[in-house]
């Protein structure tokens, strides 16, 4: 038994300190020059960085009230900036103090604007405060500033996914894992939370994004989400590129879309294709959580049918149809989606409005709405079926 517990501890460790490697192994890269020098984080850029020709505006804070109440800073008459790899200064300029030296309430401290909007050339720098020998971290002036940012933010949701497994390629070395949840009485053959023992109600339910702090999967959680990316590809379709390093780059659609495709398949196995129903939600029921992922051996077990699900979906449905029809590869899924989007949309009608639909047995949150919230839902749900079908 000494022995077993031992191998468990052993192998908890390697999986410690494999992350810890991964966090170091970017924390410990070389650094360049300024980053060796006196930085302070009362110089406050914008950590993305700056288009060349976008307003450019530095923070400098005096701490007064709060955590850092016994920081001080007070700016020198000129801020220079400085070029990162050359120290070359290539503009200078006097901070304007904030309202004559008040303190802000919600931030606690006093402050002054430095505006450095004359800077347009592209490249690395920093603030650099002469008076006191401090500067700030460094910053990016380029055109394309947000792209890695952008292109991380969608990865999070690949990092979320559930039932596939993350390999290297796409994952990188620190998060690798097989798939998940796929193991017997689990996502691919989830029961239904309430039914009685040895009944048939297994479904696949497989796919989806983990919620935030657990393996769930919601539908109500899922709607805002989908509905604003869905906006922001509708939008801005030119910065949204196919080649993020997720497994369906290069397929010639957009991976924002590839990423919202993969949820919207989940929430239509959750979708009774009898009745157009929509489940709330699936998981576990107790709050334990393996890690990695795939260690998790939890059954698995869906939600009721509810109205606030039910609605939500009929939206997500309709608006992911409405955003994918430009794509003629599309052309039978959209059909799918708009069948789909009147189904739940008739259910929603024909069925009372719960708001205490959600059990709680599956851990842990309360994916129920509030009747208005329902409401408001479906308003949205008719504008993009209208838009959709005419009618």
């Amino acid at each position: 038994m000494l022995k077993k517990h031992t191998s468990h501890f052993s192998h908890y460790m390697r999986l410690l300190l494999k992350k810890v490697c991964c966090f170091l192994t970017v924390l410990l890269l070389p650094l360049p020059l300024f980053a060796q020098l006196a930085s302070t984080p009362l110089i406050r850029v914008d950590q993305f960085g700056y288009q060349p020709d976008a307003p450019k505006v530095a923070v400098l804070a005096n701490p007064q009230q709060g955590y850092n109440a016994s920081d001080s800073y007070i700016p020198g008459n000129t801020i220079e900036v400085r070029r990162a790899d050359t120290d070359e200064v290539v503009f200078s300029g006097a901070p304007a103090v904030w309202r004559g030296g008040a303190t802000h309430v919600q931030s606690g401290d006093q402050g002054w604007w430095f505006d450095f909007s004359a800077v347009t050339t592209p490249g690395s720098y920093f603030l650099f405060d002469p008076a006191n020998n401090l500067q700030s971290y460094s910053f990016e002036i380029e055109e394309a500033v947000y792209a890695d940012v952008l292109n991380a933010a969608l990865r999070m949701f690949y990092y979320n996914r559930s039932g596939i497994a993350k390999d290297a390629t796409h994952a990188g070395d620190c998060w690798a894992d097989a798939v998940s949840f796929a193991g017997p009485g689990q996502d691919t053959e989830a029961v239904f939370v309430s039914a009685p023992p040895r009944s048939n109600t297994a479904k696949d339910l497989h796919g989806g994004w983990f919620d935030a702090g657990d393996f769930n999967k919601y539908v109500t959680f899922a709607e805002s989400v989908i509905h604003q990316l869905l906006d922001a590809y509708a939008l801005n379709p030119e910065v949204w590129t196919d080649n993020v390093n997720i497994p369906e780059s290069g397929n010639g659609i957009p991976d924002i879309l590839d990423e919202i495709i993969w949820e919207v398949d989940w929430i239509k196995r959750m979708q009774d294709t009898e009745d157009g129903g929509v489940h709330i939600k699936m998981g576990s029921k107790t709050f334990d959580l393996g890690s990695p992922p795939s260690s998790d051996p939890a059954p698995r077990f869906y939600a009721p049918k509810c109205s606030s699900s039910s609605i939500a979906a009929a939206g997500m449905f309709a608006h992911a149809a409405l955003v994918l029809a430009e794509f003629e590869a599309f052309a039978d899924y959209v059909a799918d989606l708009e069948a789909r989007a009147i189904m739940a949309w008739d259910w929603y009608h024909n069925n009372p409005k719960e708001t205490n639909c959600d059990t709680q047995i599956i851990k842990a949150g309360d994916a129920d709405r509030s009747v208005d919230d329902q409401q408001q839902m479906a308003v949205t749900a008719a504008v993009y079926l209208f838009a959709l079908t005419g009618a």
